[in-house]
Formats: C-alpha cells, structure tokens, sequence
C-alpha cells in the first residue's frame, strides 16, 4: 500500500523539478510536465516487469492506483472548469464547429483505418479513435495563463473546439458502453431507442438536479458564509454528485460532472479567485495521479513491437495536426493562430486517461493498443505546448518589428500630451493640490460613513433570513441523519449474521492473462510434476505439488463416492408409484451440490499450484505447451 503512494509522490516531486528547470528556460510548465511524463513513461514501460509489479504492490495497491487515478482526473477536470473562458463560447461558435467537423472527420478515418489493419475489438477501436480525434480540458487553460498579446485563436480554443469534442466524445463511448451489452441479445430497433431514450432522461435529470442545487448553494451562500465554509461545502456537494453519477450513471458521465461543478463554481468570487491562481505543487500532484497509474497497471500488457508503435503514433500526430489546421484555414485563422490553435486541440491529455481507465474495464485492450494510447497522449503533452510557445514567440517577434518599421502611432500619441509644466505657477500649483487632497479625505470620510450605516442596514435586514436559514439547515441535518439511521439499521437488518469469509489465492501482479492457459497444462500434467525436470521444480515445490495433488485426489475420490450414492438415491425415488416431485428437488440439488464442490475444489487446487511456481517457470510451462509431445505423456489427469 505505501509503495504505490510513494511512487505517485516521487512522480510528483520529478514533474514539479520539471516544470522549474522549464520556467528557468523561459519555456511553459507544460512543457516541464510534457517532458517529465514521456520520460516517466518510458522508464516504466521498459522497466522490468517484477519491478513493475513491486511497484503495484499486489492488489491493494492497484485499488490504490485506481482510486488515485479516478481522483487525480476528476480534479484536473475540476481545475480545468474553474479556468475556462466562457464569455468567448458564443463568438467562437464558428471556429469551434469547424474544429469539431474536421475532428469528425479524424475519428471516422481513425476507426476505417483501425477496422483494416488489425482485428481488434470493436470497443478497443472506438476509444483509441476518440483518444486520437479528442481534446484536452485542462491543457488550453494552462497555456493561456502565460499568453501575451492577441490570443483571440486561443480563446477561440479554449472555450470552444475542446469542450465540444470532449463532450460529443464522452456521450458517444457512454451511449456504445450501453448499447454493446445488449447488442449481443438481438435487440430491436424499439429496444435500442429505449434504451438511449433512458439514458438521455437519466443524464438531463441528473445534470439538471445537480446544476439546481449547486447554483442555489452558491448564489444564497456567497457573502454569508465565510471562504472556508463556503468552499469546503461546495466540495462535498461536488463529491456527494460524483460519487452519485459514479454509482448511477457510469466514470466518464461523473468526471464530466467534475468539469462542470469547476465551471459552476466561478459563479462565485472565490471560485473566480481560484480559477485565476497557479499552485504548481497541486497541478503536479494531481497529473501524477493520474498518469503514473495508467503506466503501472498494465495487468500482464506487453509491448512486442515498439518500431511500429512509434511509427502508428508519429503517423496520428501529422494527421491530427494537418487535419485541424486546414481546419484552421478554412475558419479563415492564419499563420501563428492557426498554429496556435493546433497546439491547443493536438493532446487529448487527461481525458486519453479517463476513456483508458473506462474501457480497460469493459472491453479487450491488447497491450500494443494500451501502450499506443498512451505514446500518443504523452507525446502530444509535450508537442502541443512547445508548439504553442513558438507560435507565440513567433507572433511577438513580429508584432515588435512592425512597431519598429512604423513607429507613427506612438509619435502621434506623444504629440497629444499637453505640457502643464512650463505654463503653470508654482504655488497655485501647490495649492490646488492641497486643496484636492482635503476635498477627497472629506469625501472619503462621508464614503465611510455610508457604507458604516450601510452595512448596519443591511445586517439588520439580513438576520431574521440568516436565523430562517440556520432553522431549515438544522431540520436538513436533522433528516438526513434520521434517514440514514434509518438505511443503516435497514441494511443491519437484512445482512445475513454469518458470512462467508472471502477466499483468494493471490497469483501476482499480470497473471490475469496466463493464468487459464496455466491452469490448463497443470490438470493434464498432475500439478505440473510431470514437468517437473524440465521447469527445475525445488525440492520445496516438490512436495508442495505432491501434497496438493495427493489431497485433490483423496477428496475427489470421497466426493464421487458420495455422489454415487445420491445418484442411487435419485433413482429410487423415481421407482416408486407417487412420485415425490419435493423430494426428487432436493436430491438434484444435493446432487449439483457435490458437483460444484468437487470442480471447486479442482480449481482452487489449480490456483494454488499455479502460485506455487515462479514467474520464469510459468514462462517456461507456456513455452513447453507449443510442443504436443510434452503434453501426450501418459499420466493422471485430475479433470
């Protein structure tokens, strides 16, 4: 447990070193970020895989690393909200509509091209085609923190073309999500309309109940209750609906729902303050959150070929950034902005975590597709902001020589200075000044005073509604912990009083890929003793193999007698002339009962076998499985 949480730490401390070596160089952050995840990365993918696996620290420590994943997205979301521009949406609908055509365009080559090549599965293809054609959130809001000048193409990208994609993106990979479990059930067109017809109510009503309450807490809240209050209520509330639509809905529509909690909260004074600050500790902390953990938990992923994975990445990028800047052209953006525009739509950062995160748990994804998406994802990270600083030192250079080449405006606006100096007396100069100064300390005293018995007047005011509102949040609190009183003691009620215990046989971090082939060979070579010169089995594991097989075969041999006699049974009970259906049940179900723990008893003796071996002889057991000749060996098999 405290390996992984060190590592994401340590991860954290080499991005924030990072980004201080880039501010030095007169380069973005997010270049210092961009820099430390392709190197982070590419440590870790060719890393050994018992390193790997130290790292992960078994399977509470990929609870872990899913957790800190699901929590370092959703803040960087939450950051992403809090920064963007919206006033700029309606004036960049055009530009963001051309983006967001060509991104289309992008996608539909991407899964042709994806369907051709390789036999993947359908939903593998889909996300890795939203991976390449989507956008990130939070990187356009972090360039623009630094930019200079015009940034109209910027903002332009900033408010529109990445919200756009991500949000198309993420109802396209849901609605699929939904569709692909019953697709294979031979639904109608009537039942697949349902279906989306279901789903859409299920996210209107969601995001309308959220938006209603958060907007209603902010706009009552602000000016009553202190920062910190406000701030930290604001935060369980955004929590309380994340984890709702985790739970309800599905991941992708709850981190949607963290971008849209950080938009709602700049509705307030302190929200618009965080928007506008820069903690480059807590940006760092939260990027490695959540990229490291997509790096370790490869789950048994390997790459074969990373000649043609460099080549498949370095071919999406020129696409993209070809297919978005004639994209640029056409919206009538020239030169650097069009450039900059690119720079800002090219990654699609933390949201090409996200739908990773979300597809690995539904559909196949092979090891040459898991590590393509992320090559992609964290070389764009580092393309797209150095694109975008060049463009900008492009822009600048040139701003400055036609300042030079034409210098007349700044001569024309000297020219209409008056000069007061020359004409003016000395003491009625001093004088006047004296005598403004008196006139604003007097009108500043009568300010004071008026916003003295202005406040007094509105505390006054105010006091009968802050007493209503303490008396309905007491009767709120109230409530709630009368209703969940009462959901515990209901759920107290129904749990049964005696619970199986869990049962596990921990086979190692990347076994969920060998593990049936293992247990395969191993029922048809006695626990693998019939390999046992060949994978140079220990003494120790000698007898452990023997003990295991010796008691399988003792239970087997008990449980088949004991079978034999219900099976007897079951036939006199059908021999009689009032046959008793009660009865016949009951047999048969005793009869399956022996069954399943006969084949359970096989199994976990298969697994504890398997964990009995080493990952280098696991290796060498799949590797004399090729040969039949191995396996043709006479023995006694236990399945």
């Amino acid at each position: 447990m405290l390996t992984p949480i060190t590592t994401l730490l340590i991860g954290a401390l080499a991005l924030w070193v990072m980004t201080r070596l880039a501010r030095r160089t007169g380069l973005p952050e997010a270049v210092g970020i961009g820099a430390s995840l392709c190197i982070l990365g590419a440590a870790i993918a060719f890393a050994p895989t018992a390193w790997r696996a130290w790292l992960v620290s078994g399977n509470t420590g990929d609870r872990a690393l899913s957790f800190a994943r699901i929590a370092g997205v959703a803040g960087l979301l939450f950051l992403s909200g809090a920064r963007g521009n919206y006033s700029q949406f309606s004036k960049s609908s055009k530009c963001h509509l051309y983006v967001s055509f060509a991104a289309g365009l992008l996608f539909a080559l991407a899964i042709a091209m994806l369907a051709v090549m390789g036999q993947q599965d359908h939903g593998a293809i889909l996300v890795t085609a939203v991976v390449v054609a989507g956008a990130s959130l939070w990187l356009p809001g972090e360039l623009l923190r630094g930019a200079k000048g015009s940034a109209v193409p910027a903002e332009m990208a900033t408010s529109g073309a990445p919200l756009t994609l991500t949000a198309l993106a993420i109802l396209v990979v849901h609605f699929y999500s939904v569709l692909s479990v019953i697709g294979g059930r031979r639904a109608t067109i009537a039942g697949f309309t349902i279906v989306v017809l279901y789903e859409a109510t299920k996210l209107v009503v969601f995001f309308s109940f959220a938006y209603f309450i958060t907007t209603r807490f902010v706009d009552r809240a602000e000016g009553r209750v202190s920062t910190g209050r406000m701030s930290i209520a604001y935060l369980l509330i955004t929590i309380l609906f994340f984890v709702l639509a985790f739970l309800t809905i599905s991941q992708l529509v709850a981190l949607a729902w963290a971008f849209v909690a950080g938009a709602l909260w700049t509705r307030s004074e302190v929200g618009r303050r965080f928007g506008e600050s820069s903690k480059v500790s807590a940006l760092c902390l939260l990027m490695s959150f959540a990229f490291l953990p997509a790096l370790l938990q490869t789950h048994g992923r390997s790459l074969t070929s990373w000649k043609v994975m460099a080549l498949a990445v370095i071919l999406a990028v020129a696409v993209k950034f070809a297919v978005i800047w004639a994209a640029a052209l056409l919206q009538g953006v020239r030169g650097s902005g069009a450039i900059r525009l690119v720079a800002a739509t090219l990654t699609t950062g933390e949201m090409a975590v996200a739908f990773l995160g979300f597809a690995v748990t539904r559909w196949a994804i092979d090891g040459p597709t898991y590590f393509g998406i992320l090559a992609f994802t964290f070389l764009t990270l580092l393309l797209g902001p150095l694109v975008w600083h060049f463009a900008t030192r492009r822009e600048e250079k040139a701003t400055l020589s036609n300042m030079r080449r034409n210098p007349r405006p700044l001569q024309a606006l000297n020219k209409r200075r008056p000069n007061h100096g020359k004409q003016s007396n000395k003491s009625d100069s001093t004088d006047r000044s004296a005598r403004r100064m008196r006139d604003a300390g007097i009108a500043e005293l009568k300010d004071k005073e008026l916003f003295g018995q202005q406040i007094i007047e509105e505390r006054k005011r105010w006091r009968p509604m802050k007493t209503k509102v303490q008396a309905n949040v007491r009767m709120v609190a109230v409530t709630l912990a009368i209703l969940i009183a009462a959901s515990a003691a209901t759920v107290f009620a129904q749990k049964p009083r005696v619970e199986t215990p869990r049962q596990e046989v921990q086979l190692g971090t990347g076994m969920s890929v060998i593990t049936p082939g293992l247990m395969e060979i191993g029922a048809k070579t006695r626990l693998f003793l019939l390999l046992g010169d060949k994978i140079q089995l220990s003494v120790e594991q000698q007898k452990k193999l023997e003990d295991l097989y010796f008691r399988v075969q003792m239970y087997s041999f008990q449980r088949e007698a004991d079978l034999v006699v219900a099976d007897a049974e079951f036939k006199r009970l059908l021999t009689r002339d009032a046959v008793d259906l009660n009865a016949i049940r009951n047999k048969m179900k005793e009869i399956e009962t022996i069954r399943v723990e006969v084949d359970m008893k096989r199994i976990e003796t298969l697994l504890q076998a398997v964990s009995v071996l080493t990952h280098q002889q696991h290796s060498q057991v799949i590797l004399l499985a090729k040969d039949p000749a191995e396996l043709s060996k006479p023995g006694a098999p236990i399945f």
